[in-house]
């Protein structure tokens, strides 16, 4: 937690005991008689609570930008409840400061003040401080809009009859009377929420939590002095009744100065089910409306215009009911959608993955293999291409000798190459790495396949681009895979009489891709075109360790390299590389020059 944070916390702290000191003195003279209950206490109780209030939802709502996700929503909801507290004040203010009249009983601010308890509720059922699987932001904001349906349920039941019934059945007295106790019960659950999710918050989170804990339980005595008071027509604004209103108010503003990084936290592991409570929650409420109308219809005392006003707003609030849960089980089902879409990706990924260290294994032990045999070759071959060459270079010997010698020479230098492909491919050479740009690679390889294109109908199109950025490997490797690969394609070409080979670089953060392309007749067997010794070649053109090789340079490389048959004809190779960091190819371009 930054030290200013900690300060400006202090700090209100501190003016909120001089507040509460100031207005708890005031109260005390005007009931000792000492001050008259007239338009100047008005005027200083009401100024002082809109005045807090209004610093409460400024700075509540400033905490909105710079968060996100579950965070963001909990300010989004606590902010909603700041500013109904600080209209239902605002026509207190209104009507005794403006008017210079008492405030109407009923009046708009009493269901203003009803409501703004519930997006604090919303606000805590959430848990911001605890991490929580992926979850639309709409389910949370449909999950308090249930929340505020019942409660809103509860007040048309229960309160409006008496307000709105008509006036054979309104009875003020009785609508204060239900107001009071269905208020304190709201109130009460809402500090019972909040002492809950503050024993199990810790580090600055549990600051904020404790914060609106004491804001609710000064505000649930507050609501039941100040309603027993207006019952019995006590109360005035600047009473004792609004000392704990106003402390209430205090805590509430200190909700915006309580710093909640989440350094000073410990995380909760996360839960990889979903919450089934709201679910569960929305079936009860769906079930007790009908049920708690019918009951009250057959069994209450209460006037026939009352049971039918309840029914009526039974049915409107069951309605509007039905919507919420409809909406919430169609993003549900999309989210559930969305789970098992990623499911699979995992899977599939999970079986490449399985695939690719497959393929890893086998090449590691053939390689092992490989590379004895290579080496134990490798010796005699040396020997034979020494005694072919200095045999060859005997002038006395006569011409037949002499181009039989030439052609011993000449098959053990192919062996040699076959044997130095092995020992590639058994990685027993060292790679000497530096700064490469693909680009120049695939130029020399086309350079050194332009001889051997010329006159036959294969052609060869490159599409490079010219802003790619460098890679780190070994030139020689990487530009035998470029051959190799290149070849293939040249050779299925040959075998239908030509075609067209496309070769394009393009460049996607983090790597460096290529893709080589030609129109032959494709690949009969895809999946395995990199395992050793697979050739679909004919017998004694191909060894099939020439991918296999490719495929361990490529993933020496850190890189990727896959095959896959085209639409209409031919296959494709994708080579990926990872790319150098535009901010480290000069250094390392600078590095590469020093070297050589």
């Amino acid at each position: 937690m930054s030290q200013g944070a900690v300060s400006v916390r202090r700090a209100w702290y501190a003016v909120t005991g001089v507040v509460v000191a100031v207005y708890g003195a005031v109260s005390w003279l005007a009931f000792r008689g000492h001050i008259p209950h007239d338009y100047r206490l008005n005027f200083f109780g009401d100024s002082i609570q809109f005045a807090l209030l209004a610093i409460a939802a400024i700075a509540i709502i400033r905490r909105i930008r710079g968060t996100h996700g579950r965070e963001r929503t909990f300010w989004i909801f606590v902010s909603f409840g700041a500013l109904l507290w600080m209209l239902s004040e605002a026509e207190w203010v209104w009507y005794e400061l403006f008017l210079k009249t008492d405030v109407p009983d009923p009046s708009v601010g009493d269901v203003l003040l009803f409501v703004h308890t519930i997006p604090i509720m919303g606000a805590l059922m959430l848990a911001p401080h605890k991490p929580h699987p992926l979850r639309r932001q709409e389910i949370d904001t449909l999950d308090f809009l249930l929340l505020l349906v019942w409660w809103v349920f509860l007040y048309a039941f229960i309160i409006m009859p008496w307000q709105f019934g008509g006036a054979a059945v309104q009875n003020i007295n009785e609508a204060g009377k239900y107001y009071s106790v269905l208020y304190f019960i709201e109130n009460s659950v809402m500090v019972l929420i909040a002492g809950i999710v503050w024993m199990r918050a810790t580090g600055g989170w549990r600051k904020l939590y404790a914060n609106i804990l004491l804001a609710g339980l000064f505000y649930a005595l507050c609501s039941v002095l100040v309603n027993r008071a207006i019952f019995l027509g006590r109360y005035y604004t600047g009473s004792l009744y609004d000392v704990p209103l106003v402390a209430s108010m205090c805590f509430f503003c200190a909700i915006g100065f309580v710093e909640t990084s989440t350094a000073t936290s410990v995380p909760e592991p996360a839960r990889s089910e979903p919450r089934e409570w709201p679910a569960a929650l929305a079936t009860v409420t769906l079930i007790a409306m009908p049920a708690v109308a019918l009951g009250t219809s057959f069994f209450s005392g209460a006037p026939h215009g009352i049971n039918d006003f309840r029914l009526k707003a039974t049915l409107a609030v069951i309605m509007a009911l039905t919507f919420f849960v409809f909406l919430k089980q169609r993003l549900l089902n999309l989210e559930m959608r969305d789970l098992l879409r990623v499911s699979q990706d995992s899977y599939q990924n999970l079986q490449r993955m399985q695939d690719s260290l497959v393929n890893s294994e086998k090449m590691a032990a053939l390689g092992q293999l490989v590379a004895g045999a290579a080496h134990e070759i490798n010796n005699p071959l040396t020997a034979i291409l020494g005694y072919a060459e200095l045999l060859g270079s005997d002038s006395s010997l006569p011409e037949q000798p002499r181009s039989i010698v030439e052609k011993i020479a000449q098959q053990a230098r192919r062996t040699k190459r076959l044997v130095a492909n092995m020992l590639s491919f058994a990685q027993q050479q060292p790679a000497t790495k530096s700064a490469v740009h693909v680009n120049t690679l695939i130029n020399n390889v086309l350079q050194l396949r332009e001889p051997d294109l010329a006159g036959k109908k294969i052609r060869v199109n490159s599409a490079l681009d010219p802003d790619l950025p460098h890679v780190w490997g070994d030139s020689n490797h990487l530009l035998q895979v470029l051959l190799h690969v290149v070849n293939n394609a040249v050779d299925a070409l040959q075998d239908v009489g030509g075609g067209d080979v496309n070769i394009k670089t393009t460049s996607k953060d983090p790597w460096v891709m290529i893709e080589i392309a030609d129109t032959g007749p494709g690949i009969r067997d895809a999946n395995r075109i990199f395992d050793p010794f697979f050739t679909t070649k004919p017998i004694g053109k191909g060894t099939g360790l020439g991918l296999s090789v490719c495929y361990g340079i490529v993933k020496e490389h850190q890189g990727e390299i896959s095959c896959h048959n085209n639409e209409r004809s031919g296959a494709t190779f994708v080579i990926k590389l990872p790319a150098i960091k535009a901010s480290e190819e000069e250094p390392v371009a600078m590095a590469s020059v020093a070297k050589s």
